[in-house]
């Protein structure tokens, strides 16, 4: 039995599949670091965009690929220690600009 006021479901913006295509990934082994890795992904993506929750089915292409390039980075730099300092990815902040929502938001 479903609710009426029940959310509908959503596409995953991305999923792990999706990831691990991307990082090239082969196997099972890294899977529950790598998801938690996606659902940080999506949920930065989300938070910064300001449009609320989003369906992977209509999301803009943009928004995907800002959350593959977000898991990339949180891949790259899985380590805790590193020589190099850690920078944003400015490709990404620049995909999110181009789908954020500025409503609300101080000008």
């Amino acid at each position: 039995m479903t609710r009426k006021d029940a959310m509908p479901e959503t596409t995953p913006l991305i999923t792990l599949q999706d990831a691990k295509d991307h990082l090239r990934v082969d196997g099972t082994a890294e899977d529950s670091t790598i998801q938690l890795m996606v659902e940080s992904a999506i949920e930065y993506v989300t938070k910064a965009l300001n449009n609320g929750p989003l369906d992977g089915a209509t999301a803009p292409k943009m928004a995907k690929s800002a959350a593959l390039l977000m898991v990339g980075s949180l891949y790259e730099h899985r380590e805790a220690a590193t020589t190099a300092p850690l920078r944003a990815n400015a490709t990404a902040d620049n995909l999110i600009a181009m789908c954020r929502n500025y409503e609300g938001f101080i000008q």
